[in-house]
């Protein structure tokens, strides 16, 4: 459908411009989540969000990727580091976060799972 189309070539001039810009990550701001990178805080319904560390990390890592299907392994890379955990841990901190930012938790429309692939944030389309 046209709506779907509109939502595709926007989220590829979105990482076109990220790309491009080689300036840092983009801000992100739909009404109900805010990020600014620059000062590396999160709001949600104007609400400043406060979240665990590793939480925070995550969130970041997605917003950074925007667009991007992560797999369990580029995330375990991006947040974790080289601190060994194992794949529980990363299904806890994304349930976690989802019910943080997620208007519905159980349908996320931010932080989507791509079955057998890993994890999606697109954000919902506007």
């Amino acid at each position: 459908s046209l709506s779907v189309l509109l939502a595709k070539v926007r989220r590829i001039l979105t990482r076109l411009e990220r790309e491009g810009a080689g300036e840092g990550p983009v801000p992100y701001d739909d009404g109900h989540l805010r990020w600014d990178p620059n000062a590396d805080r999160f709001w949600v319904d104007g609400s400043e969000l406060t979240l665990p560390a590793m939480e925070h990390r995550l969130l970041r890592y997605c917003l950074e990727h925007r667009g991007k299907v992560l797999t369990k392994r580029e995330l375990f890379a991006g947040v974790w580091g080289d601190a060994i955990t194992g794949e529980g841990t990363l299904t806890v901190h994304v349930r976690r976060l989802r019910t943080r930012i997620e208007p519905d938790p159980d349908q996320p429309t931010y932080l989507r799972t791509v079955r057998g692939r890993g994890y999606l944030f697109e954000g919902p389309i506007p």
